[in-house]
């Protein structure tokens, strides 16, 4: 997982999924000191904050399970890195959305609602990209661990 050389059993990767191996796979500044540069963004006070026990329900019901309930470390942080993958996706796309929604807002001089939506896309989506980029990092960071192990 952490060399990102395919192996000779898989099928050679296409450029997009290149790219994509590229942009999710942590890099040394993010691993650093167990996601260290996160914390310092504030990511540990927002996951502190965050209403973690309803989105832990909503998860349920969709049939998401917890890390530490699925069938063993390693495949479950493998699976976890995966879902990290899809809600960083999620909320990067919605950022996205919501940043050139606002633009027009500036233009026309509607500054305090443009400032509001742009706070709101900060605790929105900024914040939650940095949350998995952040859990992604400690992800890796255990499993080179337990790779050297083995």
């Amino acid at each position: 997982m952490t060399d990102n050389q395919p192996s000779e059993t898989e099928p050679s990767q296409t450029l997009t999924q290149k790219m994509a191996e590229w942009y999710f796979t942590p890099n040394k500044i993010e691993r650093w000191r167990n996601g260290r540069m996160y914390e310092l963004l504030g990511v540990r006070w927002y996951k502190d904050h965050m209403p973690i026990q309803e989105n832990d329900r909503a998860l349920r019901k969709k049939g998401i399970r917890p890390i530490f309930v699925l069938d063993s470390l390693e495949s479950g942080l493998e699976e976890w890195e995966k879902r990290t993958r899809g809600f960083e996706k999620m909320h990067g796309v919605s950022g996205i959305i919501l940043a050139v929604l606002t633009n027009p807002l500036i233009i026309s001089g509607h500054y305090e609602i443009a400032t509001m939506n742009t706070l709101l896309n900060v605790i929105i989506n900024f914040y939650p990209v940095l949350t998995q980029r952040y859990n992604r990092a400690r992800i890796y960071n255990i499993l080179e661990k337990r790779e050297g192990r083995k």
